[in-house]
């Protein structure tokens, strides 16, 4: 039998598989992909920076201190300080290492894994509730982007499955749900909290959208509020506006991109404080006004496109997004594709979400692989880069704008 003969075979083969068997076999796939594919390219996972951040921190909080007011010397691995949930859930991790010697890296993977694994079990059950095809729940386990934040071992997947867990308990009109799912995001970074924006601008009681509001901060508020009040000034500039500290050449804004077109050293120097204070007071508040009133705009469309419109002028606008944050837009890229009855713009968000994935590949290995390398020392091609992300992020805005939905099913 020949290649091609066998090939034919195989893809015949697969198109006569029952579905949930062949959803079976994918999922096998891609948790085989998590495991094999960092050693192929001889990268472990387990020498992460962030995940080691999450380490120390959870030491810290173990030995009673305060991960916000601990000196610099102290948090080396700690430049970028998060919202308190993700050092709790660490100290836990830390302590199971702790009590049985199992190593904190090796939890770590574990709950990232688990974590995607329900996402995608979360994107099936809609999906087959609405009776679409969940073959396409893998285009969220087996994107490119999904599996780069893995392999980096970013606790953004724990935020990409609140995000999808937002999107199927409010399509199933289970509000109360909804809002303690992005509660739990917004307690791991701060940015799912705008997703209370979309219970203020649908229709429903007053009393309603603030009970659903206080739900939606009731988790970081909890988790938050000890450190808060031994370091308010500390807290508040961490996690509301020290996404303007630096302008670094893996930062995926438009912003960024041209700041280094203009000047190659800057992106890997602290940016000069007039532009930082003048990004603050000037362009934040605009930024915030922009993302509101999209959210207004958009009220009557499906909540997936909610999301994803959402997201994408987080992407296009804030400067501290690394290409690992464009998971976020993943799972509700895939509802929206799925739900999308206009074909034209069912391809185009296709093609669109395909080049994203690519292009976020591209600069990974840009960023790691060559830059890293010292094989390119032109930050000027990382920035080519971001530009041609940020184009496809605008074209994708547009595209899911006038996606045509289907209403949901009662």
């Amino acid at each position: 039998m020949g290649l091609t003969a066998y090939i034919d075979k195989k893809i015949n083969m697969l198109k006569n598989m029952p579905i949930e068997k062949l959803f079976v076999y994918l999922t096998v796939f891609g948790i085989i992909l998590r495991f094999l594919l960092p050693y192929v390219f001889a990268f472990s996972p387990f020498n992460q920076t962030d995940p080691k951040n999450w380490q120390i921190a959870g030491e810290l909080v173990l030995d009673g201190e305060n991960p916000y007011e601990v000196s610099e010397k102290e948090r080396t691995h700690m430049k970028y300080l998060m919202p308190a949930l993700v050092y709790l859930f660490s100290a836990v991790l830390v302590l199971i290492e702790r009590g049985t010697g199992f190593p904190f890296m090796f939890s770590f993977f574990t709950i990232l894994l688990v974590s995607d694994i329900l996402t995608l079990l979360l994107l099936k059950s809609l999906l087959q509730f609405y009776e679409k095809n969940v073959l396409l729940a893998h285009a969220y386990f087996l994107n490119p982007l999904t599996l780069l934040a893995f392999w980096y071992l970013q606790v953004d997947l724990i935020v990409a499955l609140t995000i999808a867990a937002f999107i199927y308990y409010f399509k199933q009109e289970k509000m109360n749900k909804a809002a303690l799912a992005i509660s739990v995001g917004a307690a791991i970074k701060v940015f799912p909290a705008i997703f209370a924006i979309i219970f203020l601008t649908r229709k429903s009681l007053l009393s309603e959208k603030v009970k659903l509001l206080l739900l939606t901060i009731s988790i970081p508020i909890v988790v938050t509020l000890p450190y808060f009040l031994q370091t308010p000034g500390t807290v508040i500039n961490e996690l509301f506006f020290s996404y303007t500290r630096d302008i670094y050449y893996n930062r995926i804004s438009l912003l960024n991109a041209l700041i280094i077109f203009k000047n190659p050293s800057s992106s890997i120097e602290r940016a000069p404080e007039g532009i930082l204070k003048s990004f603050d007071q000037l362009l934040s508040p605009l930024m915030y006004s922009v993302i509101i009133i999209t959210a207004y705009l958009v009220r009557k469309k499906p909540v997936e496109q909610q999301v994803a419109l959402i997201i994408l002028w987080i992407f296009i606008l804030f400067r501290d997004l690394q290409l690992h944050h464009l998971v976020y837009i993943v799972p509700a890229l895939v509802v929206v594709y799925a739900f999308t009855e206009n074909e034209k713009s069912k391809e185009k968000v296709k093609h669109l979400f395909i080049l994203l994935a690519i292009l976020g590949y591209i600069c990974y290995f840009v960023h790691y692989k060559l830059y890293r390398s010292e094989i390119i020392s032109h930050e000027e091609i990382f920035a080519f880069l971001i530009l041609i992300t940020w184009i496809i992020n605008t074209m994708l805005l547009t595209s899911i704008y006038y996606a045509s939905a289907e209403k949901n099913k009662s």
